[in-house]
């Protein structure tokens, strides 16, 4: 045994073993409880060893308290890999508390039907009272693990109503409901990895959200964001099923009336330091009147370098959508508070609690040239493929306008083959860049195993001939 590094920047032989030792009953008793499966909880755990080994030199000096933190994200995030995977949602897992390796193995029978009714709640109750009762740790340390703030909930509220009394009409009905609106706005899970931010949320109001009906005209619209001729379904969709079903069953028995819904939403994306940050992948469901639950995924810019916590703003979105129908027409017109066009502002931490492992590589070939970038995080694989190949980047352009495809072999999309099993690109984009390059978007879910990973085109990039023999390997080769 050495007290030094095997690898730079790994950690010692030593470390390695007194992880093992420390923590390993610890974390294999969690990550037990959480899957239900003890075989799957081991390999679990050793993954996490291994994560850390390779991951030393990101936290040298740390004290035991953080240390242990850290040992149990890690754990906790590979588990929650685990439970997205497809296979693990197939197969029952309920096995008896009793046949647990439980994280207190001398539990009495009472505490054991405790932890069973623990077991039975939902995945984001069950890790929190895990390791703040079964492990110890504090709500700080609990708060790094789960990847959530301790303080992750804002609240907002509109703007302060006109002094002066309005006219009784329609508009200004909608209006003063608008003015009373106050919201709280909560992050539940966060996960920070320098590269990507991913964040589960909910976000409530102080009332259910109102409707508005009427015969004829609604008073105080002397005019309209849009007209269309024709009836309300030929032009219109709610992206609300719920909502289009009312709207469409008012019309069907109110030929000349109105109609108003009012909506509240987060806005797309993150900004950072007033920028807006690309959003990748986004998503929100309505749970009742007053609350909606949804999670975004942006990216940070090019050249950001982490530093344990960033600062983001989040915008909450309301206002009082209200379509009109006539004879010949359908009016669709939004109404939201004037002093902030109906939208709020809210400022939140993120502290970094993931980590990614870069990958390059590159190809080369008589037609094109090509250099891959990619990064490994704890939640998939992401990156892109930019190409020197100038006819390509010109034919998307000249295509670009009229929806053309480019007429000539060229490299649309790459599968992940990691250790001989085969990913399929979940993004598939492709374009011209700022520097006039093709390039082609590629994310993927964590494979199985990181050994001989290479990317392969889902369809050639060089013209072959029924004469040619040999076809040239197009193949990217991903290194450390």
């Amino acid at each position: 045994m050495t007290g030094k590094p095997l690898v730079p920047g790994y950690a010692s032989e030593a470390e390695l073993i007194r992880w093992m030792k420390d923590y390993g009953p610890m974390l294999t008793g969690t990550c037990t409880a959480l899957l239900g499966d003890e075989h799957l909880a081991q390999d679990i755990v050793q993954e996490t060893f291994i994560r850390a080994y390779q991951a030393w030199n990101r936290f040298r000096g740390a004290h035991d308290g953080s240390e242990k933190a850290w040992l149990t994200r890690i754990a906790v995030n590979l588990c929650r890999d685990q439970q997205r995977s497809k296979w693990f949602r197939l197969v029952d897992r309920r096995v008896p508390v009793e046949e647990l390796t439980l994280p207190m193995p001398e539990a009495s029978g009472e505490a054991k039907q405790l932890f069973a009714a623990v077991l039975s709640l939902p995945q984001k109750y069950r890790e929190v009272i895990l390791l703040h009762f079964y492990q110890d740790m504090s709500v700080g340390e609990i708060a790094k693990v789960v990847s959530a703030a301790v303080s992750d909930t804002q609240a907002a509220q509109a703007p302060s109503a006109p002094d002066a009394a309005p006219m009784r009409t329609v508009r200004n009905t909608i209006l003063e409901n608008l003015y009373a609106r106050r919201f709280n706005l909560a992050l539940n899970q966060t996960y920070f990895d320098g590269n990507k931010l991913y964040y589960t949320y909910t976000l409530t109001t102080n009332a259910p959200l109102a409707w508005y009906r009427g015969e004829g005209l609604p008073t105080g619209f002397d005019s309209w964001d849009m007209q269309e001729e024709g009836k309300y379904i030929e032009h219109y969709a709610n992206a609300d099923e719920d909502v289009q079903r009312e709207i469409v069953t008012f019309f069907a028995s109110h030929p000349v009336g109105y109609i108003g819904r009012e909506s509240m939403g987060v806005g797309d994306g993150a900004d950072l330091n007033g920028k807006p940050l690309t959003i990748l992948d986004s998503s929100e469901t309505v749970i009742d009147d007053h609350t909606i639950q949804g999670f975004q995924e942006v990216e940070m810019p090019e050249g950001f370098t982490p530093e344990g916590e960033i600062e983001i703003e989040l915008s909450i979105l309301y206002g009082t959508s209200v379509y009109f129908q006539d004879e010949s027409s359908v009016y669709w017109a939004h109404v939201a508070t004037p002093e902030n066009c109906g939208i709020l502002h809210l400022p939140f931490t993120v502290t970094l609690n993931g980590q990614t492992e870069d990958y390059a590589g590159t190809v080369a070939t008589r037609t094109y040239s090509a250099a891959a970038t990619v990064k490994i995080s704890d939640v998939d694989v992401s990156g892109e493929v930019v190409f020197d190949a100038s006819e390509w980047a010109a034919a998307f352009a000249a295509g670009a306008d009229g929806g053309h495809p480019i007429a000539m072999p060229f490299v649309g999309s790459y599968t992940l083959v990691a250790d001989g099993v085969e990913y399929p690109n979940l993004d598939g984009a492709y374009g011209v860049n700022a520097d006039g390059q093709f390039f082609v978007r590629i994310r993927y879910d964590l494979p199985e195993s990181r050994n001989s990973m290479m990317l392969r085109p889902t369809s050639p990039g060089i013209v072959y001939s029924e004469e040619t023999q040999q076809h040239e390997n197009e193949e990217i080769v991903l290194m450390k």
